[in-house]
């Protein structure tokens, strides 16, 4: 399997005028190992002014500059950006899922990404050792590492110990693969190169997500069962998914529940109306 060429990006740090490479946060993905980029910009403290309140700025010594990764400067610049995570709408993706029977595999793949909202890591670094009991799908599962392009298997996001469930539907689909060797993995496909398929997908069936007007990312398959499981449905609702999707804040979790303007608007009237 040959690996997919990653392509070059420019950061979106304003400050940064050195070419996107590995090690660099271009979009919010590390994509290989690399020195990390240090730019001198304007102190947020004393507005580049080198003095706050009268005196010299305890951040930047009194000269109005610090130094700031882009992994430090890409952490402010999502969280002001970042909208809600909304997934896939049902209706859009079947008619995404019909097109990718054409491709059993990659079809699998990104059912069971949708109905267990494991990350792409953690989905294809599983192996049929995980995830068999006897002939049979567990539905439940110990996650033991996860897939990189540049490093193999690698340790979990979040540690060790973390479970893995999978949805009724994902089950009948992952029992027609052809089953490989225990440590084998389930899905030995390369990240950019499922991810690319995805896109490639959309770009034929011309589907967009409104609000980006570019085709849904693997990882909104991820928010589409993380939405379902939220949206609507209470504390259980959030509890469930938080252990679901391997939350250890709540607070992360809460990001699913989150209403549109229509629905806000709608909830509104019902609750001046008494229902």
């Amino acid at each position: 399997m040959s690996r997919v060429k990653v392509e070059s990006k420019k950061c979106l740090n304003p400050d940064c005028k050195l070419p996107f490479t590995p090690g660099h946060y271009g979009d919010r993905q590390r994509v290989g190992k690399g020195p990390k980029h240090i730019h001198t910009i304007q102190c947020r403290s004393c507005k580049g002014s080198g003095q706050k309140q009268g005196q010299k700025c305890w951040k930047c010594a009194g000269e109005g500059k610090v130094k700031q990764s882009c992994t430090e400067w890409y952490k402010t610049y999502w969280a002001r950006v970042r909208k809600p995570p909304r997934g896939i709408p049902p209706e859009v993706f079947t008619k995404i899922e019909k097109a990718a029977r054409a491709y059993p595999l990659k079809h699998a793949c990104m059912v069971a990404a949708r109905e267990s909202g494991l990350r792409k890591g953690e989905l294809l670094g599983l192996t049929w050792r995980d995830i068999l009991d006897g002939d049979r799908i567990r539905t439940s599962f110990d996650i033991q590492g996860q897939w990189d392009d540049i490093e193999g298997f690698k340790s979990m996001k979040v540690g060790s110990g973390k479970k893995g469930y999978f949805m009724p539907k994902a089950v009948p689909v992952l029992s027609k693969l052809t089953q490989g060797k225990p440590d084998d993995r389930v899905f030995p496909f390369y990240e950019n190169e499922i991810w690319a398929w995805f896109v490639d997908l959309q770009k034929t069936l011309g589907i967009q997500n409104p609000e980006t007007k570019a085709e849904y990312r693997w990882h909104d398959l991820r928010h589409s069962l993380g939405t379902e499981l939220v949206h609507g449905k209470g504390d259980k609702g959030l509890l469930t998914a938080a252990e679901i999707l391997g939350h250890s804040n709540l607070n992360t979790t809460r990001g699913y529940s989150q209403l549109t303007a229509d629905e806000v608007l709608d909830e509104a009237i019902k609750l001046r109306n008494g229902k």
